[in-house]
């Protein structure tokens, strides 16, 4: 009867455990000063999508936010840079990339800023807010708002 009730014990307060919910990665600074992208007035609207790619691909497509430069990485290569361009006045992109993705890689889409924005709090909150199911902040490399495992 013992060994029952402290197991019960230990699977109680392993299911009250709670996965915390993400919050926006830290700010080492903070700037009272946004600087406002081009053709972009509050939040950042559409929301971060990268389509589905298969090995081989030369072009990234899906949505991004307005006025923004819109880089493609290869996160498997450290964040090497891919592609890079703007989103149509829809959020569409289409963009070209300079070698074709690999299998097994996992390619993200993210935002090239300015030294000055990457340390606005308030920017990088709107961008969380709008991130993508494949978001992921890889410490000292980049910081991808959606992203895609090639198959």
């Amino acid at each position: 009867m013992r060994k029952l009730i402290i197991l019960l014990f230990i699977v109680g307060a392993v299911a009250s455990c709670a996965a915390p919910s993400p919050q926006p990665f830290p700010s080492p600074l903070t700037s009272s000063v946004l600087p406002t992208p081009a053709a972009s007035v509050g939040t950042p609207r559409p929301a971060f999508r990268l389509d589905p790619m298969i090995a081989g691909s030369t072009e990234a497509r899906g949505q991004g936010p307005i006025g923004f430069k819109l880089v493609i990485v290869d996160v498997n290569y450290g964040g090497v840079v891919l592609g890079s361009g703007q989103s149509d006045s829809s959020g569409n992109f289409r963009l070209t990339l300079n070698k074709p993705v690999e299998s097994g890689h996992l390619i993200g889409l993210s935002v090239d800023l300015s030294p000055e924005q990457t340390r606005s709090e308030e920017l990088n909150r709107k961008l969380f807010e709008i991130r993508g199911p494949g978001y992921r902040f890889v410490p000292n490399l980049v910081t991808v708002f959606d992203s895609y495992s090639i198959p």
